[in-house]
């Protein structure tokens, strides 16, 4: 199965291969694609609860190489992986789980960043609170790998140009003065 990235490229966009809902970050111009959420219904099974977590899972690593593919050109394929993590939300039911995917060492891992019930009625501030700790914690995760992103691209840029104007400055020399008109202006300066 292709992954939903490429196959929108391609024009075939089934339901299958896709979330019911993606956050898109543009970082220099460039798409990354850093969230995947799946929903399941009130009374699903526990084994359609499974499949979407699987789903997430798969998900997540055809995005995350789809991003290294086409960031490579501005970031270095080990620094990226350090980088770069894809985060899922998973609803199933009244049932929110927030899953972030990263590589260390060469190894993709899914762990588990948070987790919460959401309340389906009107229920006490002291339930809805672990439901928005999940949600800010989520929102602050996105936020730190953005900014590791944008920062690690300005320091490569800054890096980058300051080469350049070093061999520029070599190649460029000063023009050089003729004794003739240093010693007319020595002089002039005496008289």
């Amino acid at each position: 199965m292709a992954s939903w990235p490429d196959a929108v490229q391609k024009g075939d966009s089934c339901s299958a291969c896709r979330p019911d809902f993606m956050l898109v970050a543009y970082v220099n111009n460039e798409r990354v694609d850093i969230l995947n959420m799946e929903t399941g219904r009130p009374n699903s099974h526990k084994r359609k609860q499974e499949q979407d977590r699987l789903k997430l899972a798969r998900l997540s690593k055809n995005l995350m190489d789809y991003t290294k593919t086409h960031l490579k050109q501005f970031i270095k394929k080990g620094i990226l992986s350090n980088l770069l993590s894809i985060f899922s939300i998973n609803v199933a039911g009244d049932d929110l789980r927030v899953y972030s995917m990263n590589m260390e060492y060469g190894i993709l891992k899914n762990c588990l960043l948070t987790r919460a019930t959401i309340p389906l009625h009107m229920v006490s501030t002291e339930t809805i609170y672990p439901l928005i700790h999940s949600l800010l914690t989520l929102r602050t995760a996105i936020i730190c790998t953005l900014q590791k992103l944008i920062a690690y691209l300005e320091k490569n840029k800054a890096e980058n140009s300051d080469v350049s104007d070093e061999k520029t400055a070599k190649t460029i020399l000063p023009p050089k003065r003729r004794k003739s008109n240093i010693n007319l202006n020595q002089q002039k300066s005496k008289k």
